[in-house]
């Protein structure tokens, strides 16, 4: 499962004496702890994912806000904890991929295009996990009439 190789990577990370990894990865690894405990019972490889998901996102944010603030040492640190967690997320789709599976959805499904709110219910669940979620957006909304 997921947390027992954030476990060994801490380890390794230890190891190596790599503070970066070493904390960021912690960060996840208690978070699942923090949910499993809350929800009386282990989690799933999906609900663990969806906990790393969200450490993603929050450094990608993070990156973009000190970016934009001309913080180039602090994204740099950023970058570093993306780094850390980008190995253990699943490979992500390309643009090309989502926007292909869109094209086939809606044709298969002969969904209304003018509807953005109905693709984007018949369509996010294809991509959960898969592609970021701001690029199916887009791409969903480059569809819509």
């Amino acid at each position: 499962m997921l947390l027992e190789k954030l476990n060994d990577a801490v380890k390794d990370a230890m190891r190596n004496k790599d503070a970066v990894t070493r904390d960021t990865l912690r960060g996840v690894v208690a978070d699942i702890k923090l949910a499993a405990k809350e929800s009386k019972h282990d989690l799933d490889e999906a609900e663990e994912l969806a906990i790393l998901n969200k450490h993603v996102k929050q450094v990608k944010e993070s990156i973009e806000a000190y970016t934009a603030g001309n913080r180039s040492d602090l994204a740099d640190e950023e970058q570093a904890k993306l780094n850390a967690l980008a190995g253990f997320l699943p490979k992500q789709m390309t643009e090309e991929d989502v926007r292909s599976l869109v094209e086939k959805t809606i044709a298969e499904q002969g969904l209304d295009t003018s509807n953005k709110g109905l693709l984007m219910k018949n369509l996010m669940p294809l991509f959960k996990g898969k592609a970021d979620g701001k690029m199916v957006n887009e791409i969903i909304a480059s569809f819509v009439k």
